[in-house]
């Protein structure tokens, strides 16, 4: 995964059928929306659908995930 420098939001590709990525295109261009703004709105939605059915999901801390360095509040 690659940190964009610019939003601090770490960057996900993903593979889809050609007549798919038409549409998505279509629906940006039609509601003035970026492609990336729609795939990211959809994942919202999905987690808000999923948490709403089955509860939060909890995030453990960088460490618990496998690494990645993080500083506390206090350093």
């Amino acid at each position: 995964m690659v940190l964009s420098r610019r939003t601090m939001k770490k960057q996900v590709k993903i593979y889809c059928e050609e007549n798919t990525l038409y549409k998505i295109k279509y629906i940006a261009l039609q509601t003035g929306t970026s492609q990336t703004g729609l795939f990211e709105q959809a994942i919202n939605d999905l987690i808000t659908a999923y948490e709403t059915k089955y509860g939060e999901i909890t995030i453990p801390d960088s460490h618990e995930l496998g690494g990645g360095t993080s500083k506390s509040k206090e350093d």
